[in-house]
């Protein structure tokens, strides 16, 4: 990234007759821009690895995510699933009891921000934990599916 940088920034300089020192300083802040946008995603790569071996690799007294296992016992396989919560396990513990009392709208009495609970809820339609009434009007809001129920009991019972 930092040599097509500094590559366009030389034709630049020879073609406009631009100072000599702009391709090396293109080149170097392409340089730091890219470092950096890749030690952000290291730290979210870390937290992901954090949660599935359930060990605080960098010290920070944070164990990455919470996650939740979802085993099926099918009669031709055993298929297990893992469910990463983008939040603390007292967040995902007070969507499951909203999950679980039918409170599934973003003004129900979790206290989760909009954000948090639009993030618990994608993650669980994704996994299959929830579904929602009607796909074609999804202001109708969504209901927990056999699996969700399941999922979410054991989450509060855990608790």
């Amino acid at each position: 990234m930092a040599g097509v940088a500094l590559l366009l920034a030389s034709l630049g300089a020879f073609r406009w007759g631009w100072h000599w020192t702009s391709p090396v300083i293109a080149a170097v802040v392409t340089f730091c821009i890219a470092a950096w946008l890749l030690l952000i995603d290291s730290r979210r790569l870390l937290r992901t690895v954090e949660t599935v071996i359930g060990k605080d690799l960098d010290g920070d007294g944070r164990v990455g995510n919470f996650t939740v296992e979802i085993t099926e016992n099918l009669p031709e396989a055993r298929r297990v699933q893992y469910a990463h919560f983008p939040a603390r396990q007292e967040q995902v513990e007070r969507f499951a009891t909203a999950a679980l009392n039918g409170w599934l709208t973003v003004n129900s009495p979790h206290k989760l921000s909009r954000r948090k609970f639009t993030q618990l809820r994608d993650v669980s339609l994704d996994r299959g934990l929830l579904a929602w009434r009607c796909a074609e009007a999804r202001q109708q809001g969504v209901e927990l599916t056999a699996v969700g129920r399941h999922v979410f009991k054991r989450l509060v019972v855990g608790a």
